[in-house]
């Protein structure tokens, strides 16, 4: 083989590790919906190509005191109890396990609050996550526009990529 076709060929393999992208944390937030297991799905097949670590989020969504007024009853089932917070990472846990994880490191992480997107960006932030993978319900364009989508509004908003996968 010629110097010159050996030192292309050593270059262009150089350019093209340079060029790979690295991707170590994935954040998926789920709902325990299917299109949430696809998305979970899908972010384990990546994380086990990029030998990434994962981890799920749920967010409990607590509703603002002055959505229910601060006498309101319906405050109580606002905040997670200890207990309620035990049967939720037990449910992560249970929807996890249902995703051919085995042996990925995973990390649970259960957030709270009014605003799902907020939450979900804020993980994302802190943790640095390299990519978010998360699941469309496929809600017809009218819900979307009245009601917002959380998916679009991370799509929107988050500072890395962003897989959106679909139910089947």
């Amino acid at each position: 083989m010629p110097a010159g076709y050996a030192i292309a060929i050593a270059i262009a393999s150089a350019i093209f590790f340079a060029a790979m992208i690295e991707i170590e944390t994935i954040l998926c937030p789920i709902d325990f919906s299917d299109s949430s297991r696809r998305a979970l799905d899908h972010a384990v097949t990546i994380a086990r190509w990029y030998e990434s670590t994962i981890t799920v989020l749920h967010v409990y969504p607590v509703a603002p005191p002055a959505a229910c007024g601060l006498e309101s009853p319906a405050l109580g089932g606002a905040v997670l109890t200890p207990a309620d917070r035990e049967r939720l990472t037990t449910a992560m846990a249970s929807f996890i396990d249902a995703s051919n994880a085995a042996e990925m490191p995973i990390e649970i992480v259960i957030g709270q609050g009014s605003a799902t997107t907020r939450e979900i960006l804020k993980h994302a932030s802190a943790m640095q996550a390299d990519l978010i993978v998360i699941g469309v319900h496929g809600r017809r364009a009218a819900d979307v526009a009245v009601f917002g989508s959380t998916t679009q509004h991370v799509v929107r908003q988050a500072t890395c990529p962003v897989l959106t996968t679909r139910k089947g």
